[in-house]
Parts: structure tokens; C-alpha cells; sequence
């Protein structure tokens, strides 16, 4: 009986060793078990995931947020002040705007062209730094100022007091600096 008793473990144990080491994956199986192709076939991801990332990281420079700068810009005038502005004519490039972008260079601004007179509203979202902004009617008169608009204004809209087809967007203290008035003509 002892035999017996003796010998079922045994029997066991071998039946269900070889189960158990199939049933562990390969990456626990030691190195020297691992069949060749595992191997190769890890290697084979890394250039992928470095070309994923590299273009992660081209899209990010390049898309400033998903915002880029116009990449046009024309010599506008105001007053008989000069600086170059990039032209947002299009719906999309309206809604954009400045927004994402972390500067705006001293001599530049946005100019916003609108189909008809209206009092189209701006607001601040995703600015990161204050602007100035005017209103001219479909004359290019300049017919209403709102200054040094901060960010932190987000989400209060700003709307000119009289119908305006044309919006100039300039850096805050850009009206102050260079006596911009009511009644100011805008060339471009």
C-alpha cells in the first residue's frame, strides 16, 4: 500500500510539470529557453516608438497649441502708424485668432477682415498676454478702443459700441504709446 500511496504523487507531479512550464509566457521564460524570434521581434518596436514620439514632438513646435502664426503679413496703418499684421479673413482664422500663442513681436498685429458691419464679440480664451484691441467701421474709421485687455478677463466678451466690419489686435499700450484716437483711418 505504501508503494502505491507512494507512487500516485509522483505521477502527479509529472503530469502537471510539463502543463506548468508551457503555461508560463515567454518573457518569464529564462533567456537561454526563449525561442530566437522573441527577441527580434522586440527589437523591432523601438524604431516605431522613436518615430511616434519625434512626430508627437515636430507636431508640437509646429502647431504652437494647434495655433500657428499667419504666415502673411501685410503693412497696416493706423493713424499714420505703421506695423505689420497678419490677415484673419476666414472663419476658422477669425475663431483663432491670437489665441495659443505665447507673444505677439512689438511691431506686429492681427488684422480680423469681416464680410459685412457687425459687432462681432472677442473674448481672451487661451491668450497669454494682454492686447489692445480696435473696432473701424466699413470707412476703416476707427470707431471704438478697448485697451489692455488682460487674459484673465476669460470669458467676458468684448463688443464695440457701434457696428464695426474691420478689428485690429495689437499688443496692450500699443493706443497709448502711439495716440491712437477715435476717428483714425486704417490703411492696408
Amino acid at each position: 500500500m505504501s508503494e502505491t500511496a507512494g507512487n500516485q504523487p509522483e505521477q502527479q507531479v509529472e503530469q502537471t510539470l510539463p502543463q506548468t512550464i508551457e503555461a508560463i509566457p515567454p518573457a518569464m521564460v529564462p533567456p537561454q529557453q526563449q525561442p530566437s524570434h522573441a527577441k527580434t521581434h522586440r527589437w523591432m518596436y523601438i524604431p516605431v516608438i522613436v518615430l511616434v514620439v519625434l512626430g508627437i514632438g515636430i507636431a508640437m513646435v509646429f502647431s504652437t497649441s494647434g495655433y500657428p502664426a499667419p504666415t502673411e503679413l501685410v503693412p497696416v496703418s493706423v493713424g499714420g502708424v505703421k506695423l505689420m499684421a497678419g490677415v484673419m479673413d476666414s472663419d476658422a482664422e477669425r475663431a483663432r485668432g491670437l489665441s495659443g500663442r505665447p507673444s505677439l513681436p512689438h511691431d506686429e498685429g492681427l488684422l480680423f477682415i469681416f464680410d459685412t458691419p457687425g459687432t462681432y464679440g472677442f473674448w481672451m480664451k487661451e491668450m497669454n498676454f494682454p492686447i489692445d484691441i480696435l473696432w473701424f467701421d466699413e470707412n476703416k474709421l476707427l470707431v471704438d478702443i478697448s485697451p489692455s485687455i488682460d487674459p484673465s478677463t476669460y470669458p467676458e466678451s468684448f463688443v464695440p459700441q457701434v457696428p464695426a466690419q474691420y478689428v485690429l489686435e495689437a499688443n496692450a499700450g500699443f493706443v497709448e504709446e502711439k495716440k491712437i484716437k477715435l476717428g483714425d483711418q486704417l490703411t492696408f
